[in-house]
């Protein structure tokens, strides 16, 4: 039998920042076409599924993200997957998306469970079934709900074992999607920081933002703030609080 890690991975899948063939586009079918822009994905079938969500198993995070452009990312302990994907709307109301997803990039390192297998060039086809209030999904080996892990919510689950920093980092850090090859740029590899003040309200909804120091490299400190702009609400630490002010500092290298 699958394990609940298994399906999960066969089924989702965010932060791998260097390049690849352009994307399979969300699209309201699988007959190939152009990509639709960017604002059409907003009313295009399988929207719903667009953004990061997050698991924990155990004491390890996993989080996924399907973002607008076509491409999906995700986290698991030290493994990094980055791929493409195909979201389509089935009948029913909550939503049910079919999600066939293909592999493009494996870092081949452990994932929650251990050892991981190399998973790049694999295809996948799940079912994402959605929450009537489309805060949580289930992921499923068919549309009618059998064989399904889960949920999986858009706000980071408890995780007494982390730190408030490492919750933030969680929610923030897999949005900055920067080419690999430039990381290693002279400037940056003294690992210069790119610092951002966020001011939230007590719920953690995120009411402004602002760069209060640059690492001295724009391109960086663009893919930073591209990054804080995509997120819209700050994590609570494992108390229930969120700090009115928080500043955090971004670096190109862990």
């Amino acid at each position: 039998m699958m394990s609940m890690r298994s399906l999960i991975l066969a089924t989702l899948a965010s932060i791998l920042t260097s390049g690849c063939n352009a994307p399979i586009p969300i699209r309201s079918s699988g007959v190939p076409g152009a990509s639709p822009s960017v604002a059409a994905l907003e009313s295009t079938q399988g929207a719903s599924v667009l953004g990061a969500w997050f698991y924990a198993e155990g004491r390890c995070l996993e989080r996924y993200e399907f973002a607008k452009t076509g491409f999906f990312y995700s986290s698991s302990n030290q493994e990094l997957l980055k791929g493409r994907f195909l979201a389509e709307d089935l009948q029913g109301e909550p939503p049910v998306i079919r999600v066939t997803q293909r592999v493009d990039e494996d870092n081949r390192k452990d994932d929650c469970t251990g050892p991981s297998t190399d998973k790049k060039g694999q295809t996948y086809v799940r079912y994402v079934l959605m929450a009537a209030d489309r805060a949580s999904i289930r992921v499923c080996v068919s549309a009618d709900g059998k064989g399904c892990v889960g949920p999986l919510t858009r706000r980071l689950p408890p995780t007494p074992w982390l730190s408030y920093g490492d919750r933030v980092n969680a929610v923030f850090k897999p949005y900055v999607h920067f080419p690999e090859e430039l990381l290693m740029a002279p400037s940056l590899r003294s690992n210069p920081a790119t610092e951002v003040e966020v001011r939230s309200e007590p719920d953690g909804r995120i009411l402004s933002f602002k760069m209060l120091a640059s690492s001295g490299t724009k391109s960086w400190d663009d893919a930073v703030l591209m990054a804080v702009r995509q997120v819209d609400t700050l994590p609570s630490d494992y108390q229930g609080k969120v700090p009115p002010v928080l500043i955090i500092g971004f670096r190109p290298h862990p």
